[in-house]
């Protein structure tokens, strides 16, 4: 069998801990994940019944996947954005999906004015913009577009 790279791990109780301070360091990015409004038990009951949450290095990777579409929504969270861990988690996180896990699409939502998460995105060349969900999010009185961007298993492949 030809190797497709390390297989990613789902976090776990020695890992949960830095991931809900991860996200509370990043609440300004409203990722959707209250850590910042919940004690850090009721956070960890919250997430892990919803997705799937991998480490990579200093990369926090959240997937909720949709089995019956074979998609699946996912998030990063970089501990030290800008020097490059991005790039390998997304790789990883596209072996772990499209390789192991069966899915055929992979997305995600990026607040518009997120800079940084533009900027990493605009180098995944496989990424593509689906489109803009207009006045999405309502956070500290206004209204905030959401991009959509996906790549399917195919072209993940095929690369």
């Amino acid at each position: 069998m030809e190797e497709h790279g390390a297989k990613l791990e789902v976090i776990g109780a020695d890992d949960a801990r830095w991931a809900y301070e991860l996200l509370c360091e990043n609440a300004e990015l409203d990722t959707g994940v209250p850590a910042n409004n919940l004690p850090f038990r009721e956070w960890s009951e919250l997430i892990y019944s919803q997705s799937l949450y991998y480490r990579h290095g200093d990369t926090l990777i959240s997937l909720r996947m949709d089995q019956q579409n074979r998609t699946a929504m996912f998030g990063m969270f970089c501990k030290n954005p800008g020097v490059g861990s991005g790039q390998a988690a997304f790789e990883a996180l596209c072996n772990q999906a499209f390789l192991y896990l069966g899915m055929q699409r992979l997305w995600c939502l990026v607040r518009v004015d997120n800079d940084m998460a533009m900027h990493a995105i605009a180098k995944q060349a496989l990424l593509q913009h689906e489109g803009t969900l207009r006045s999405a999010l309502y956070r500290n009185g206004r209204f905030i577009d959401l991009d959509i961007f996906a790549i399917l298993g195919e072209d993940w492949r095929a690369r």
